[in-house]
């Protein structure tokens, strides 16, 4: 298949990005999108050859480990924007973002421990232990970011690649946040939102953080007794348990053009109201389709 190239300068990239969120009136919405879509496109072949990588270590720790790549979503970079007006949308170092879930935080600090070790011709830019350090939101795993860099082609030098790794009971809770951030219409993954399922989400990840014998959450009780009794609280007075179940369960599956076993690229698109959830699959060769549906 043919990988996308970027076809525009890092000053144009970041002023599209400016457009997308209105802070620059010299671009219309119509023209950044064009840009900021080929600015994401064009990592996609540097995610590969990093998911590649990740995949090869993760299987030699851990047999069941899960590695998964994706691009980061239009509407979560423009969220990103809005919230962080210094950033510019070159320098947002998770546009490409690949993700191994393995089965214990002690295999979690191992796979680090092969990337720090290893002699990966791609440039280290960041490491950041989540685990030592949990957010005050309750998440917690590893994550390191790479500088791309090829000695045979220079094209996609100099992006940069977000690596995540989480033992499974981490990806549980991160999943679970996002779930019900995306069917109460909060955004739960970025700290916002209801004060109550943000304080049970820090609650739940405390008590995931003493299990595997690591940091508590900021700001929760180091007691393990006074923690469960205010997670207990939070759980029943939002009906946690009943509304996790029904989430799990309400969203019915249409495929558009099934059968899906031989695509490529998947377009999901979940509609909170009928709890459905629409899934379009495309081949390799139609990625430039792909990319224009979405």
């Amino acid at each position: 298949m043919e990988w996308t190239k970027c076809l525009y300068s890092n000053e144009e990239v970041d002023l599209a990005g400016q457009a997308l969120v209105g802070s620059y009136e010299y671009l219309s919405v119509e023209e950044a999108l064009v840009i900021v879509n080929n600015w994401r496109s064009s990592h996609a072949f540097p995610l590969n050859t990093m998911k590649t990588y990740l995949r090869e270590k993760a299987l030699e720790v851990d047999s069941r480990s899960l590695v998964a790549q994706r691009i980061k979503r239009l509407a979560a970079i423009e969220a990103k924007l809005s919230r962080f007006h210094w950033l510019t949308l070159s320098e947002m170092q998770d546009i490409g973002g690949c993700r191994a879930v393995v089965d214990s935080v002690e295999i979690v600090e191992e796979l680090v421990g092969v990337y720090q070790n290893s002699r990966i011709k791609h440039r280290l830019v960041k490491s950041d232990d989540y685990i030592g350090s949990p957010k005050k939101s309750g998440y917690r795993g590893h994550h390191l970011i790479y500088c791309y860099f090829s000695n045979k082609s220079e094209t996609y030098n100099g992006l940069k690649i977000e690596i995540q790794i989480r033992s499974n009971i981490q990806h549980a809770w991160a999943t679970a946040v996002e779930t019900v951030g995306t069917f109460t219409n909060q955004a739960l993954k970025s700290s916002q939102g209801g004060k109550d399922w943000l304080r049970f989400f820090a609650l739940t990840s405390a008590v995931f953080a003493q299990k595997e014998g690591k940091p508590s959450v900021p700001n929760t009780p180091g007691s393990y007794v006074k923690l469960i009794g205010e997670l207990r609280e939070y759980a029943e007075k939002l009906d946690v348990i009943n509304r996790l179940q029904a989430y799990a369960t309400a969203a019915k599956v249409v495929n558009e053009n099934a059968p899906l076993k031989n695509a490529r690229y998947f377009l999901i698109q979940l509609d909170s109201e009928k709890k459905q959830i629409t899934i379009r699959g495309f081949r390799s060769r139609e990625s430039e389709m792909a990319l224009k549906a979405y």
